[in-house]
């Protein structure tokens, strides 16, 4: 099993009982990355990641416009020519420009959700690349999607993902015409907003990106791990969370892909540290009917 985990700073990096390929970004190719790093700081993450024997993968999940391929194409390259294992992409571009520099082997389709059957798994996997499957499935989806695929995918199994991104600066709009001085908008992670009927509070950002809401809690696949059949792989997002909490989940994550009888209680423990754990929708129907329950 490899743990994909994203990383804010070198403290991040240790020796670990199962594979680990450290997630870095890299500002101009990243999407809601916890930190961007330059490329001088990406060398020396995998100078100490291979010294400890773990990989380093990279956050390349941005839509890119027509007139950054130019960029693109260059960043690639760059990326080329260096020790980075893996390349988390939504746009097909990446996948295309890659295709051509010879690195669709490293590349892992993170479509957040869209993956949401075998079919379109195998699809990707024939292309040469891996594939996230969606959080947003039952876990009995998950894992006959799992049982289905020609190679071990990735499960999304910790964090607050998106819910909502726009390219427009949202929060910039909404306070322009508001008097409130000395607010921080761009990259401030301690603000978040309520829907009118709802009571959760969601994480919302603005960045070079535009604007991102995020789920109000920690999405966490862990006591259900030792559920899966079939061989796959770990994603840990760590949006939000403190380089104390990064490093006590992705210890605990180790501890249970090593000892996946003793899952339950190590959730218990990552409750402790990290509090607002959540299901997401793991445990109902993907289609709910109004008859079911569902909404009006």
């Amino acid at each position: 099993m490899n743990i994909f985990l994203e990383v804010i700073s070198l403290d991040n990096i240790v020796q670990r009982s199962n594979y680990f390929e450290y997630v870095v970004g890299l500002e101009g190719i990243s999407l809601r990355a916890p930190a961007t790093f330059s490329f001088d700081e990406i060398d020396q993450i995998i100078g100490k990641a291979e010294s400890v024997g773990h990989g380093v993968a990279l956050n390349a999940s941005k839509i890119f416009h027509e007139d950054e391929l130019d960029h693109l194409r260059a960043t690639l390259m760059a990326i080329k020519e260096r020790n980075i294992k893996h390349i988390f992409f939504s746009d097909l571009a990446v996948y295309m420009i890659a295709r051509e520099l010879g690195m669709n082997d490293r590349l892992i389709y993170n479509a957040t959700t869209y993956l949401a059957n075998s079919e379109d798994v195998n699809h990707y996997l024939d292309l040469g690349t891996s594939v996230v499957i969606s959080p947003d499935l039952s876990l009995r989806e998950q894992i006959e999607i799992v049982n289905h695929t020609k190679k071990p995918s990735v499960i999304f199994a910790f964090g607050k993902y998106a819910i909502f991104h726009s390219r427009r600066e949202l929060l910039t709009n909404y306070f322009e015409y508001r008097n409130f001085d000395n607010i921080n908008l761009r990259n401030n992670r301690n603000l978040t907003i309520v829907e009118e009927l709802r009571f959760e509070h969601h994480p919302i950002v603005e960045d070079e990106n535009g604007t991102h809401v995020f789920t109000s809690k920690y999405y966490c696949l862990l006591k259900e791990i030792n559920l899966f059949n079939k061989p796959f792989n770990l994603y840990l997002s760590t949006n939000f969370l403190t380089n104390d909490q990064i490093n006590f989940l992705a210890q605990t994550y180790d501890d249970a892909a090593t000892n996946n009888k003793k899952a339950e209680s190590f959730y218990d423990e990552l409750q402790q540290v990290i509090p607002g754990l959540g299901e997401g929708i793991r445990n109902q129907k993907t289609f709910l009917l109004k008859k079911d329950g569902g909404a009006e």
